[in-house]
């Protein structure tokens, strides 16, 4: 196929596919209607357009629609570094934005004040929706729902809603801990500790035990105060657990680097790895692949649920309906907690 010298239009398009100029339009631009079109010959049409190198007018499209093909995306960076959460959001946003042909007008913000001042530029005049995502910020609740209310669609990206009227993508916390722990007890642990950092991931934990008809030992669970989610976490729990005599041999941690402090403070006191205790980590990041041994955690899907967050926000700007949806969590098993012979 010959492509045009000059920018491909949409009589280029309909010449080369057989087709009206009309139906091209109405193809490329998702207005079928009733026109009865099969959808062989719309993929054909499709097909045509991305060999000639067809490229939308989007100035002209928005003036002709009064969309702007823009979106608004604010987040609070959040997760220990390396975690690489935020920007899995971020990736899973783009990517579905690519798609779409959209643009993003992204910000990140720490501080209420921060947030408010960029949430300025939030109205249709300025872009088609919004995302807010990140850690969550419950005094912003209400302000949220006021640039809803003006007529700007807004999709969050928390593990809870925010407002029954604000759509959200979001999963559950306890159920991911649940989880791990169930897949440790699975493996044959009989005691298993966590450090209690997030209530839910904790609750999750306490359930699966529960369940199991375990009890929990007061010392397996380790509160980890103001190193919260830290490597240093994960050493101080050891140290506990190994001057009391009280080691779990299964350990659900409630990070990432709360594992790899478990796991090289276990290695460092002559405890091996998953033979005599197994470890699971939360968040399932980037380095759980690059350590010895491997280490099996919790995802959060966010790149999952980054895109997910696009395609409702565009959905609601249509005119669409969505509502809330919860994506389920994700043991990613790696040599951490699988026995010798798996």
């Amino acid at each position: 196929m010959q492509k045009p010298s000059a920018r491909p239009s949409l009589k280029n398009i309909a010449e080369e596919a057989n087709v009206s100029v009309s139906l091209v339009s109405k193809v490329l631009n998702d207005r079928l209607g009733n026109t009865g079109v099969t959808e062989v010959i719309a993929e054909k049409i499709r097909t045509t357009a991305k060999e000639l190198g067809y490229r939308k007018n989007l100035s002209a499209e928005s003036l002709r629609t009064g969309r702007h093909n823009a979106i608004g995306v604010l987040i609070h960076r959040h997760g220990e570094s390396g975690s690489g959460l935020t920007g899995n959001i971020v990736l899973g946003i783009t990517e579905a934005a690519r798609e779409h042909n959209q643009k993003l007008i992204l910000n990140f913000f720490e501080r209420d004040d921060e947030f408010i001042e960029m949430s300025e530029t939030a109205h249709r005049g300025m872009m088609d929706g919004l995302i807010i995502g990140g850690a969550l910020h419950p005094d912003l609740k209400n302000h949220i729902f006021s640039i809803q209310k003006q007529g700007l669609p807004v999709v969050t990206i928390f593990d809870q809603p925010i407002h029954p009227k604000i759509v959200n993508v979001g999963m559950d916390q306890k159920l991911a801990q649940e989880m791990a722990t169930l897949h440790l007890l699975d493996q044959g642990c009989k005691s298993v500790g966590t450090l209690s950092t997030h209530p839910e991931r904790t609750r999750g934990y306490q359930k699966a035990m529960k369940d199991r008809g375990i009890p929990i030992h007061p010392n397996w669970i380790q509160d980890t105060g103001a190193l919260r989610y830290t490597y240093q976490a994960g050493e101080a729990a050891v140290k506990n657990w190994l001057s009391s005599d009280t080691l779990p041999d299964g350990i659900a941690a409630q990070s990432d680097a709360h594992a790899m402090g478990i796991i090289n403070s276990l290695h460092a006191g002559g405890v091996k790895v998953p033979e005599q205790v197994k470890v699971t980590g939360f968040d399932n990041s980037a380095f759980c692949e690059y350590v010895r041994p491997t280490i099996t955690s919790v995802s959060q899907v966010h790149e999952q649920r980054g895109k997910r967050t696009m395609e409702m926000v565009l959905d609601l700007s249509k005119g669409k309906n969505a509502v809330h949806e919860e994506v389920q969590p994700e043991l990613i098993l790696r040599g951490s907690s699988r026995s010798p012979k798996d």
